[in-house]
């Protein structure tokens, strides 16, 4: 493919980067306040972060897909005799293979006596997007699979895809829609179920999600909504029927008004709703629940050095069955990313929010968590990173439940490190630990991981 330097400088990135930490060692976001902090405009600090920043050298350029086709006529002699010419097409294809073995030291995830295992990974995915500014469209997919070395009733396979597109209708707004499915392995870290689960559960996750925007000189409306449906496959004594399954819906707006170049402040509400397909669980409690949440904050983004938002206010969930009491408090949600060099990145991360629990007899899991993350660029092209973040989370039963009064604190910390040998390969290699302490006899839970992997991509 001939290269054109001008147009590459314009090209749309995938829309999903993968983290070379390995995902289950962040701490989660409130999906709506994802949503509606992000949008068309970059924010300038985490586009100029160690991470984030182009280094077009190593960088994927994708594939046109004209150039694709061009290639594969010449390949098999169609088109061998034409001269070659630059792309006109404006749909790029991302193709990526990512390869990895990993070592964790406590792979059932058992409170005491654990035993450790090798596991191999492969996971491939491809990305499509257009290279447009004004409208367009995308869609992807990607397939994994894990084999374990001792214990080959872990092994899993997961795979999904997604299809979105978005319309600029006039300079001021924007607007998008994506809907996905994806067929996930639970991690057995957040089931609690320990040594008398047999086998992974495995849950299929459809999700559809719309988003508006409205913003001119001073003012910003951001309208957002997501719904999502968890199907789990029965894997008992952890999931029996469809106990689980469960449909969520979140809708909300952001109303904001600059202050100054790069600052501004708003109010964020949001609604959200939680229904389960089996009236009655397993449990014998009925845990649909409502709830709302409003904030108000302030975010300040005025140079590629700095960006910061935080927002506070006022959260609940109600519950329809009796026996739940509502879950009612303080919300808070904080992000903040620091260039002081542009070899050095500092990052933050904190909030309050309710999550919803699969644990018999529990309504919602109050959480407070917050992360500090250093990306350290060693050379142009080998990037260095640690991190450490610390979650609290109060688990809300009924009176007669036995989890009413649990209550955890969970510690994670890592370090790795990535190498970008060329703009086709990047080597990785990782160490994450977790430490969960409980004051209900065996919640508590620790486990380390060694990842070493290769990407591969164009």
């Amino acid at each position: 493919m001939r290269r054109v330097a001008d147009r590459y400088l314009q090209r749309r990135r995938p829309p999903s980067r993968q983290s070379w930490i390995s995902a289950g060692c962040c701490v989660a976001v409130a999906v709506f306040a994802v949503a509606a902090s992000g949008g068309g405009l970059a924010q300038t600090a985490r586009d100029e972060s160690v991470q984030s920043r182009p280094r077009p050298d190593y960088d994927p350029e994708g594939v046109f897909i004209d150039d694709l086709v061009d290639g594969l006529g010449r390949a098999v002699g169609v088109r061998r005799d034409r001269p070659r010419s630059d792309s006109t097409s404006s749909v790029l294809i991302w193709p990526r293979l990512q390869l990895g073995t990993y070592f964790d030291d406590n792979a059932l995830r058992a409170p005491s006596n654990p035993r450790g295992d090798f596991v191999h990974t492969a996971k491939a995915s491809v990305d499509v997007n257009t290279d447009r500014n004004d409208h367009g469209f995308e869609f992807g997919g990607y397939g994994e699979v894990g084999y374990f070395d001792r214990f080959v009733s872990e092994n899993y396979h997961q795979y999904g895809g997604y299809l979105g597109g978005f319309l600029v209708p006039t300079n001021e707004t924007r607007l998008g829609i994506r809907v996905s499915d994806d067929r996930l392995r639970q991690p057995r870290e957040e089931i609690g179920a320990g040594l008398s689960q047999l086998r992974p559960t495995v849950y299929h996750l459809a999700t559809a999600s719309v988003r508006g925007e409205y913003r001119d000189a001073d003012w910003q409306l951001t309208p957002a909504g997501s719904f999502k449906r968890y199907t789990f496959e029965a894997n008992a004594p952890v999931v029996i029927g469809g106990e689980f399954d469960r449909d969520e819906l979140v809708g909300g707006f952001r109303v904001g008004h600059s202050v100054t170049e790069g600052s501004s402040v708003f109010i964020e509400p949001q609604l959200n709703t939680r229904s389960y397909h089996q009236t009655v669980s397993t449990d014998g409690f009925r845990h649909d629940s409502s709830g709302y949440q409003i904030l108000a904050g302030g975010r300040f983004d005025v140079s590629s050095v700095t960006y910061a938002e935080f927002a506070a206010g006022w959260l609940q969930q109600r519950y329809v069955d009796p026996a739940f009491s509502a879950i009612s408090g303080p919300a808070m949600i904080g992000s903040a990313t620091w260039n002081p060099r542009d070899w050095i990145t500092l990052s933050l991360d904190a909030g309050r929010q309710i999550a919803e629990s699969e644990l018999p007899g529990v309504s919602g899991i109050e959480t407070m968590y917050v992360q500090a993350a250093l990306d350290y660029e060693l050379g142009y092209n080998w990037l260095a990173n640690a991190y450490v973040g610390y979650t609290t989370a109060d688990y809300n039963g009924s009176a007669t439940s036995t989890s009413q009064a649990r209550s955890d604190n969970i510690l994670r910390y890592g370090l790795g490190t990535r190498y970008l040998v060329n703009q086709r390969i990047a080597l990785g290699l990782a160490w994450s630990a977790y430490d969960r302490s409980s004051n209900t006899p065996g919640a508590q839970l620790t486990f380390n991981q060694i990842v070493a992997s290769v990407q591969l991509q164009w």
